[in-house]
């Protein structure tokens, strides 16, 4: 019995120092950050290049917007990702932005030291940026609809100067119902779209049985608070097939014949390779955009309208001995270079960037003086991955 007891005993007590030890072992330099599941596919590439370039090691946590913010007030996240506004209202100080201006060193390039100085010198508070704006692209299944081609370009909305839609009478028809029963087939939603050009014939053989069935993300996510916003109200109702990231609406979607949804444009840009996707035109000012056939940009060079942004809040503390490495990683995936074509694969860019290339120049040298650095600055990053 006591040699039992003894085998047991010593078996539970190496479990225990082979526990303690482990504990000792791993690094104890872990960030951990989170937030909107829509930032998660950007944020999981970025962290992964920040740790084998910087050695620093960056946890995203994919909990969604509202649980970003709870988290980094109560310190479990250092930063935190939403996919909307901040909502003020949610702290009990302001919440102020960091600009351009605190990148920029007195002679007007960008610099690190500068940010984290400037960002020392603000005191400790609760802080966002905007590091990039991020597409909502309108799609839809064509299976067994019955629509043309020549259709296509009529299923268009129509934007503000701010950028919202003129009219919301439309996502209202197919969205805002309890009853799958009172859903909108495609036939009748094909009358309230121009159709002037197109053939009366051809608009009677548009499916009358096939309903709009409409997808959305979760209630009280960044994305749906985006999506009423950008819609002037719009509040998808109880028939809404709701899913909780941009990956699963789009497969449903792609799967659903005559589905109908929003998501973003790192998945929007693909389309193209599905037949029977499309993607609502977008007209402002002239300008149509047709993402199905010309992505993120349309013929004209100008940048998809239909936006909401991706920020990144956090808690600006001297007393935080990971402050400089937090204010390292923020200056770092908002400026760099080396994330360039991260951005791109998402349909992104860099918000800092843009609003520095939109800066009036006082002459072409410090346009191409930005451009040249720039350049250099990527190609250094390039040569030095080429080694590892």
């Amino acid at each position: 019995m006591n040699k039992k007891f003894l085998i047991t005993f010593s078996f539970l007590l190496s479990i225990i120092l082979g526990l303690w030890i482990w504990t000792l072992a791993i690094p104890h330099d872990i960030i951990d950050i989170g937030g909107s599941a829509s930032v998660d596919p950007l944020m999981q590439k970025i962290t992964i290049r920040y740790q084998k370039e910087k050695k620093k090691k960056f946890i995203y946590s994919s909990t969604g917007s509202n649980t970003g913010i709870t988290n980094l007030k109560k310190h479990v996240y250092e930063v935190a990702f939403i996919s909307k506004d901040v909502p003020q209202e949610d702290f009990d100080q302001e919440v102020k932005q960091i600009t351009l201006d605190d990148f920029l060193d007195g002679a007007g390039n960008l610099s690190e030291t500068a940010f984290i100085e400037k960002m020392q010198s603000k005191g400790e508070g609760f802080f966002y940026l905007n590091f990039a704006n991020d597409p909502l692209v309108f799609i839809y299944n064509i299976d067994r609809t019955g629509l043309t081609p020549e259709m296509f370009h009529n299923i268009q909305f129509n934007l503000t100067d701010d950028n919202k839609l003129v009219s919301n009478t439309l996502l209202k028809k197919i969205y805002e119902h309890n009853n799958p029963d009172d859903l909108i087939s495609w036939y009748d939603l094909a009358k309230f779209f121009p159709m002037d050009d197109i053939d009366v014939g051809a608009l009677e053989k548009v499916n009358k049985k096939l309903y709009v069935q409409p997808y959305s993300s979760t209630p009280g996510s960044g994305t749906w608070s985006s999506f009423e916003k950008l819609t002037n109200g719009v509040k998808p109702g109880g028939a809404t097939n709701i899913y909780g990231n941009n990956g699963s609406i789009f497969y449903q979607i792609s799967k659903s014949p005559g589905a109908f949804g929003y998501v973003s444009m790192g998945y929007a840009q693909n389309i193209y390779k599905y037949k029977n996707l499309q993607s609502v035109f977008i007209h402002k000012g002239g300008s149509i955009w047709d993402v199905k056939n010309d992505g993120a940009l349309n013929p004209e060079g100008k940048p998809y309208p239909l936006t909401r942004p991706f920020n990144a809040l956090l808690h600006n503390n001297p007393q935080n001995k990971k402050m400089t490495d937090i204010l390292k990683f923020v200056y770092w995936f908002a400026t760099s270079p080396a994330v360039k074509d991260i951005y791109k694969e998402e349909g992104l860019s860099q918000q800092i960037i843009n609003e520095i290339k939109n800066l009036p120049q006082p002459n072409a040298e410090f346009y191409f003086i930005f451009h040249i650095n720039e350049f250099y600055q990527l190609e250094n990053w390039q040569r030095g991955k080429q080694w590892q």
